[in-house]
């Protein structure tokens, strides 16, 4: 029994027979559809196999490599963020205290506005 890596893509279904077309040298090797359990096509494979001696005949699948599973993401700390976000409010706010422009006035407050949103929203 000779064992063989391919690595490939499910091209089609022929009945009960998956066809997998190999990366490397385009050759097709056949495949009981219960043995790839659920795949589809279009889907890449990882696979240790026997191939067939003849090309229309079912190839065995001796293992399949499973594919890594996707981690969760983690929630974060934001205690960092809202201190340094409450720090940068009380300067604008001091800031404000100070200022006699107008104009400088509303952006001031815009920004004191977004930093306690953002405060409300990570606390």
């Amino acid at each position: 029994m000779q064992m063989q890596k391919l690595k490939g893509i499910i091209t089609r279904r022929e009945g009960k027979t998956l066809v997998v077309k190999a990366d490397k040298g385009a050759i097709e090797y056949r495949f009981n559809a219960c043995d790839l359990g659920d795949a589809e096509t279009g889907e890449r494979v990882d696979l240790l196999i026997a191939p067939a001696d003849d090309p229309d005949e079912i190839s065995t699948i001796l293992s399949i490599k499973s594919k890594k599973k996707v981690k969760p993401l983690k929630m974060g700390n934001f205690n960092t963020l809202v201190g340094h976000m409450i720090k940068t409010r009380d300067r604008l706010n001091a800031t404000l205290a100070e200022i006699a422009d107008p104009d400088s006035l509303s952006d001031l407050r815009e920004k004191i506005a977004w930093l306690d949103r953002g405060i409300d929203l990570f606390s």
